[in-house]
């Protein structure tokens, strides 16, 4: 899924039907994309997974700690984050979180200006920001 950056600005420059695909290396299968879809996303190289767990420790320890417990426990844990481009209401939060409780599975959810119907709620981390 990997573009030449350079090939990519020449093409927007003389064509007008371009596609822009919000997403990032690893979260779909590489494929072969047509010259008119321009993939964005972060612009980093993802850090080892040996670098992610003290990272986290270090920002959110609180999550951390969460995390830690739900391995012990053998608990599945699903991570909600529907970004910035998702326009929510409170009827679909609560629809989610109702699936997700269902699931029987510990929730990370990245989650600003709504509340889910549990707030204390022990198997869901709910925060604005989520490291």
């Amino acid at each position: 899924m990997k573009q030449n950056p350079k090939a990519a600005a020449a093409f927007l420059a003389h064509n007008r039907r371009v596609i822009i695909n919000t997403t990032f290396w690893g979260l779909e299968d590489g494929t072969a994309l047509p010259p008119n879809v321009i993939v964005t996303g972060p612009l980093y190289d993802p850090p080892s997974t040996t670098d992610l767990i003290p990272a986290l420790k270090a920002k959110d320890d609180k999550l951390y700690d969460w995390l830690e417990q739900a391995r012990k426990d053998k608990v599945d844990v699903v991570y909600v984050s529907i970004g910035t481009e998702a326009i929510w209401r409170q009827w679909s939060v609560d629809v989610i979180f109702k699936g997700l409780k269902k699931l029987g599975v510990k929730v990370v959810w990245s989650l600003k200006d709504f509340q889910i119907p549990e707030p204390e709620n022990p198997n869901f981390y709910v925060r604005p920001w989520i490291p």
